[in-house]
């Protein structure tokens, strides 16, 4: 009672002496084991000590942490359920909520019994609509690496775990806040698949029709499709390539944004996206197919390390997040790569547990010095391991406040 008598009665006090939303402090879902992860990186002395995980359907306590140290995580026994998204935000359902919706899923840091910070494990639909006067390429956008990979339709079902990158359909990714996706395409008995590697995993029309109702229903979202590799078959034809156009014209055809006709000098403000209601971008990496169709983007350069150690990475992200931003869209593969010769030398390895190894680390490194700001799409596996979508969201709302700074004084 003495919890409830603090929050009902003094919330407002308590937030101006601790002052709510003072440092990360947020939810994550294991792709190992789909359970609940609560993650800390306080900035201030003396730090909470101690954080609950609460079930808010029920205001129950799932679990109570002592914090002794300024940074950590602890992966809690309870397993994410998702019992359907909040908000309306289902794919069948209509009259959705702007804004961001929470899950049943809380996390409270108190200091001494007093509350300092609260955060719920919530979904992103509309993030966009408060940047409409940033530049696309100046923002920094979460994307997933591998997208269509959240299923498999391979027959041997013992390499499912080198396959497998995400655990969330495209629908679910775009409603959480991801507006990257990476696609590697394969025609087959007449019917585009997306892939991961040589694996088949899912067919792309469905996932196109979730990207059109999406857009119907988030009309402040820009969403970039990156169409990177074609890799089945190893001959993919120029009839092929004319399918698949056709296919993304059928389903997307009046989102898609013309491409400029110069990409990297066109500043383009998320706002422009809105003006003329276009706000697909797909980008093709086939360099004959992007030069002959006018709404076809070229591909994306990628900084992709081939790493199998999460510090060495985590050292390649530090390095790539201090070179100097040039204007344009590339982007950071924040995943581990899983070679032939790692698997076969580390026979227990799966995807899930790269990713978990990386994801918990990730966050904290981007925000540190605002790593972030200087990084344009970041794509990750398995990304309900890690915040990036909110990392994304901070940083872009810093880098607004500078242009609205820049644009007071005459320098915007």
């Amino acid at each position: 009672m003495k919890f409830l008598f603090v929050v009902v009665l003094f919330p407002g006090l308590i937030s101006f002496i601790y002052g709510y939303n003072c440092c990360p402090l947020y939810i994550t879902v294991s792709a190992t084991h789909k359970s609940l992860v609560v993650n800390w990186d306080f900035t201030f002395e003396p730090h909470p000590n101690i954080i609950r995980l609460i079930n808010t359907d029920n205001s129950f306590v799932l679990e109570e942490i002592p914090v002794n140290n300024r940074r950590g995580f602890f992966e809690t026994k309870h397993v994410f359920n998702n019992n359907g998204l909040p908000g309306n935000w289902s794919k069948t359902s209509d009259y959705q909520i702007s804004g961001k919706h929470c899950f049943p899923y809380e996390v409270v840091s108190f200091l001494n019994g007093q509350i300092v910070d609260k955060q719920c494990l919530k979904i992103e639909p509309t993030w966009m609509k408060e940047f409409g006067d940033l530049i696309l390429s100046d923002m920094m956008i979460p994307g997933t690496h591998d997208s269509g990979a959240f299923t498999t339709r391979s027959i041997n079902l013992l390499f499912k775990r080198f396959i497998l990158t995400q655990n969330s359909d495209i629908w679910n990714q775009l409603v959480t806040g991801i507006r990257y996706f990476d696609f590697r395409v394969g025609f087959r008995n007449n019917e585009f698949y997306l892939y991961h590697a040589s694996a088949r995993c899912t067919k792309l029309a469905p996932e196109l029709d979730s990207i059109k109702r999406f857009l119907m229903k988030a009309s402040s979202e820009v969403v970039i499709l990156d169409f990177h590799r074609f890799v089945y078959p190893n001959n993919f034809t120029s009839e092929m390539h004319k399918k698949l156009q056709d296919l993304l014209l059928e389903y997307l055809g009046e989102h898609i944004f013309m491409r400029p006709h110069d990409i990297y000098t066109y500043n383009l403000r998320i706002k422009d996206f809105w003006s003329i209601n276009q706000r697909v971008i797909i980008n093709y990496n086939d360099r004959m197919q992007s030069a002959r169709v006018p709404w076809l983007w070229e591909g994306l350069r990628r900084d992709w390390g081939n790493i199998q150690d999460p510090k060495e990475l985590l050292s390649y992200i530090k390095y790539i997040s201090s070179r100097q931003a040039d204007g344009k869209i590339h982007v950071l593969c924040a995943e581990l790569t899983l070679s032939i010769s790692y698997a076969i030398t580390h026979p227990t390895v799966t995807l899930k547990k790269f990713a978990d190894s990386v994801n918990i680390m990730l966050t904290p490194l981007l925000r540190e010095y605002h790593r972030a700001d200087n990084l344009r799409v970041i794509a990750t596996d398995f990304f309900t391991g890690n915040d990036v979508i909110n990392v994304a969201i901070d940083a872009n709302r810093r880098k607004l406040e500078q242009y609205t700074t820049r644009s007071y004084y005459g320098f915007g």
